[in-house]
């Protein structure tokens, strides 16, 4: 997930992260490094849908310069059948051109 304002955050190379100015400030300085828009985001784990557009929030990209999109699939959307009916219908809109 990256991050928008990255001059507000710091990026922690031992934990691969992104994180705010005011909670950077209880990090030690050799530990922290100015974050930058490739660096101001924090990894996440899961199953993922794509998205052509934004059809659900927040999105998430592989990297910085990928122009893929994707939404978090979480277990309640498994069983929601409504869910289901919506994203089949954004899908058919994205591949007939509509």
């Amino acid at each position: 997930y990256y991050y928008a304002g990255y001059q507000d955050y710091y990026y922690l190379p031992a934990t691969d992260e992104a994180i705010h100015k005011s909670i950077a400030s209880f990090v030690d300085h050799s530990h922290r490094v100015q974050a930058t828009a490739k660096t101001c985001y924090t990894r996440k784990s899961g199953a993922f849908l794509p998205e052509w557009s934004l059809f659900r929030t927040p999105f998430f990209k592989k990297d910085y310069a990928d122009k893929n999109l994707f939404f978090t699939f979480t277990d309640d959307m498994k069983k929601d059948r409504d869910f289901f009916c919506e994203y089949a219908e954004y899908v058919f809109r994205h591949v007939t051109g509509e």
